[in-house]
């Protein structure tokens, strides 16, 4: 995300947050007073006023609202993502200079020989990412800001009384469950040695095909995360200044469908955050550049065989195995009421229009807002335990995908593509 606001300090210490998150809660507290005294709901509105503050916490209490907005786009009521959203949109920034004073001096010394630009190109909710040269060499150097985990319990803590206290996720959401998974993948996303070896693979398995920033470790810790600076164009601009034909768009859009693939059934790891900011475009070698690998989560050979299952069974649009996939991946079972179940298939329609004409023009159909649409409807409307995690995110970054290629405008053979894969790789 690229920083808008710049602030000159963020409350990184354990005691400053919690006075911060004290005064959050209190003000939570006096919003379900109001509400108990005057029967109505705390506003938006209200909300927002205490998000105002949160620019300067930043971590794992912003990373968490954006996790909970990737978990429950597609289901959750809109009033929840619109708040959920609120929590993200605190785009602000430190120089480097200040953020500098943070780090221990191990990383201060891994540091030692760059000149790096004191305004970051992009800042996010864990970390920044400044451009920094060395021997004539530009690199990519993301700091991660310093004691995120020491504030994950106390920062989830918080934001799970003020989603209680608004009554804006569902009741038969099961949060103490949620909350936990929560806390897992912001364990892994602030793993910066996760991070460096979920890119060092990418770029060995898919650097024929995709640029990938190579990793440098000597300059690299649990807190610094050195790769190669590889500048490219947004899909925005692209699109502003008709940078593309209509055929290189549709290879660029076989391409994502290729990355899909690979991901789910070759390396077996993939990088579940959609944000178009992690893919652009290379207009020399018309390939793309991939971005941000925190949030990669692995597929094991079980969850594998449960999607070639799903998409299979969607290829050709057999009810019975749908259902039967359905079951594998833990939103069905036996006995479920015939009403679900006909909304599992509508879902699955949807998904299986990408099959359905010779040629698919991403750019005429909505399939991912259908998808959003229906998704929440089945968990309003249906009492369910919570959708599995990790299956969860590796829908969003399905419909992510979706979500590119509209942007993109291609038009694929979609049918046909999925089919040479699968008989290439043997599926």
């Amino acid at each position: 995300m690229s920083p808008k606001k710049e602030v000159s300090k963020i409350k990184f210490k354990l005691w400053q947050r919690n006075l911060a998150l004290l005064n959050i809660g209190s003000k939570a507290a006096g919003f379900a007073l109001q509400k108990i005294l005057t029967s109505k709901k705390p506003s938006a509105k209200a909300f927002a006023k205490i998000t105002e503050e949160f620019s300067e916490l930043k971590g794992s209490l912003m990373k968490a609202g954006q996790l909970l907005s990737i978990y429950g786009e597609s289901f959750l009521p809109e009033e929840a993502i619109k708040l959920l959203s609120s929590l993200q949109d605190q785009s602000s920034y430190l120089r480097f200079r200040t953020l500098k004073k943070s780090l221990s001096k191990k990383d201060q010394e891994k540091l030692d020989g760059f000149s790096i630009k004191d305004k970051p190109f992009a800042s996010a909710s864990i970390g920044q990412v400044h451009l920094g040269v060395y021997d004539e060499t530009e690199y990519a150097i993301k700091i991660q800001y310093p004691d995120i985990a020491k504030s994950i319990d106390s920062d989830l803590f918080v934001l799970k009384m003020l989603f209680t206290t608004f009554k804006v996720l569902p009741k038969k959401l099961q949060l103490s469950e949620l909350f936990e998974q929560i806390k897992k993948m912001l364990l892994r996303e602030i793993d910066y040695e996760r991070e460096r070896k979920s890119q060092a693979i990418y770029y060995k398995e898919l650097r024929q095909d995709f640029i990938i920033p190579k990793v440098v470790a000597k300059f690299s810790s649990k807190k610094v995360l050195v790769s190669s600076y590889l500048p490219g164009t947004h899909i925005d601009e692209i699109n502003e200044n008709d940078l593309l034909t209509q055929e290189e768009r549709n290879h660029l859009g076989e391409d994502l469908l290729d990355l899909l693939l690979k991901e789910l059934f070759l390396i077996q790891i993939i990088q579940t955050d959609p944000n178009p900011a992690n893919f652009k475009i290379d207009l020399e070698s018309k390939k793309w550049i991939l971005y941000d690998f925190g949030a990669c989560i692995e597929v094991d050979d079980e969850l594998k065989e449960n999607y070639r299952k799903m998409i299979k069974a969607l290829m050709k649009f057999s009810k019975k195995e749908v259902l039967s996939a359905f079951k594998l991946i833990g939103v069905y079972q036996k006995g479920d009421p015939a009403e679900y179940e006909n909304a599992l298939l509508d879902y699955a329609k949807v998904v299986a229009e990408v099959f359905e004409q010779e040629t698919f023009h991403w750019a005429d159909n909505d399939v991912e807002k259908k998808l959003i649409k229906l998704g929440r409807k089945l968990l309003i409307e249906f009492p369910r335990r919570n959708p599995p995690f990790d299956t969860v995110f590796i829908d969003r970054k399905i419909s992510g995908t979706f979500y590119l290629l509209k942007k993109l405008r291609a038009e694929t053979k979609t049918l046909k593509f999925f089919k040479d894969f699968f008989h290439e790789i043997k599926l």
